[in-house]
């Protein structure tokens, strides 16, 4: 096909058959795209413009597309988050970029193919945690995925947060641990009990840690921060409580 347009590509990025604006998550989601969309896509992954590749490669990879996949690989390569695209986060304004590369792949791997490129595309981006910012989509994509292998860069990850200062980042990490190395990450525990006022609150991740280890203690522990003085965290643990019940 010829080269798409702007308005093609804008299309094809943020707005539904019906031609409404619904946003790239929602487009993510699409469950058949058409094949004209998909080209207009395929040939945006070309565009001089960065930013414009990066978006037709998460959407792509969301779908299942090899080219889109192969392409989030290339610019995880290139460290794209040092060449101006950005992802802000919508709150605090961080570039979340490789976060949502991470959500891509997490809806690529729907697709039930790829198993070792996927391993190997989360370890590129886990090597990146704590030097960049990430919001939540790579801890909820590792909390579903059935790659147990990931359990010694995960941990690197939280460890190499936590010297850079980022605490509330590296516990991120700690259900994760708690999932596929929960010894170890009982081990970890004591470092991250901090009583401080944060927000967010890296209590909130310890709290998602220890529905993993189903034990008195734990269970102790989880009652205990049920009545924690920051609503959120205490939310949280009663919900767990809620759910180990």
């Amino acid at each position: 096909m010829s080269s798409p347009g702007e308005e093609q590509i804008f299309a094809a990025l943020y707005a539904d058959d019906d031609g409404q604006l619904v946003g790239l998550d929602e487009v993510q989601l699409m469950e058949s795209p058409v094949p004209e969309r998909i080209d207009v896509l395929h040939a945006a992954l070309g565009c001089s413009n960065l930013e414009i590749s990066y978006k037709a490669a998460i959407v792509l990879a969301a779908w299942g597309d090899d080219k889109g996949f192969d392409a989030l690989e290339c610019l995880v390569d290139t460290r794209i988050d040092k060449q101006g695209v950005c992802d802000p986060h919508r709150i605090y304004g961080y570039n979340n970029v490789f976060d949502c590369i991470a959500h891509a792949v997490y809806l690529f791997g729907d697709c039930g193919r790829r198993d070792r490129d996927q391993v190997r595309l989360y370890q590129k981006i886990l090597a990146l945690y704590g030097e960049c910012d990430f919001e939540s989509k790579l801890k909820y994509a590792l909390l579903r995925v059935d790659f147990p292998e990931l359990a010694n860069n995960v941990e690197s990850a939280c460890k190499r947060s936590k010297d850079a200062g980022k605490l509330y980042l590296a516990s991120q990490m700690l259900p994760v641990i708690a999932r596929w190395a929960p010894a170890r990450a009982w081990e970890m525990l004591p470092a991250f009990w901090i009583d401080q006022k944060a927000t967010p609150n890296p209590t909130v991740n310890i709290v998602e840690a220890l529905a993993y280890f189903q034990s008195r203690e734990a269970e102790e522990i989880l009652h205990h921060l049920a009545n924690h003085r920051d609503k959120v965290v205490s939310k949280e643990a009663r919900k767990v409580i809620d759910q180990l019940h």
